[in-house]
């Protein structure tokens, strides 16, 4: 390996497009770092200031690489171009009431953005149609535990997974529909924070803070 980006900063989260060179690395103080690994140089980058606090998390459009979401602890979540970041305006934002840890595009066509909140709340909002639906869901992880992030299903646009506080895996519709809730007091005894949907096999793999991995896949 070699490292391709150096910052003082605290670095939050990383995106990589599917079809860009660039990385987009969001930072603790509200900065996106947009690198160039090609460069040769690990302090060479773009440097945009996007919000007032830390950077959760930053995922590109699956289609439209130049659009990005941000997600962050001033409490917004908003969509930019990244072809005009130099303004500092982002094209939409969605306000909540508290930090925001995550905001995903939904894959495909990318309309619907999934996002979860300290507020007890998950929201999927569609910008260009200004629709916004809220889900219920409890959040408060606490301190020791990893902030819960609902995640898409990469191979449908309309189901989406998310940890509970009772060491389940919630499953939803993005209408907002509870389709499931994973349980295995056997094998899975902690809290699943963390989780990863496969790419093309319907597996779930959640890590928990007891240091364990589950791998979730449907009944034979």
């Amino acid at each position: 390996f070699s490292r391709v980006f150096y910052s003082d900063d605290m670095l939050a989260h990383l995106a990589v497009p599917k079809s860009d060179k660039n990385l987009l690395v969001a930072g603790n103080h509200g900065d996106l770092y947009v690198v160039d690994p090609r460069s040769g140089n690990e302090e060479a980058a773009q440097t945009h200031d996007l919000h007032d606090r830390k950077i959760a998390t930053v995922d590109a459009h699956p289609q439209q690489e130049h659009l990005i979401t941000t997600a962050s602890n001033d409490q917004t979540v908003r969509v930019w171009d990244l072809r005009s970041l130099k303004k500092s305006k982002p094209l939409s934002t969605l306000q909540h009431t508290l930090a925001v840890t995550s905001a995903f595009f939904s894959p495909g066509n990318g309309k619907k953005i999934l996002t979860t909140c300290n507020d007890n709340l998950l929201r999927v909002w569609e910008p260009e149609k200004d629709s916004i639906i809220q889900i219920k869901h409890n959040n408060n992880t606490g301190r020791y535990i990893t902030n819960f992030r609902a995640i898409w299903d990469p191979k449908d646009a309309n189901t989406f997974f998310i940890g509970d506080m009772d060491k389940k895996l919630g499953v939803y519709s993005a209408n907002g529909e509870e389709l499931a809730r994973l349980s295995d007091s056997d094998n899975c005894t902690a809290i699943p924070a963390v989780n990863c949907v496969h790419q093309t096999l319907n597996l779930v793999a959640s890590g928990t803070g007891s240091g364990y991995l589950n791998v979730w896949s449907p009944k034979k």
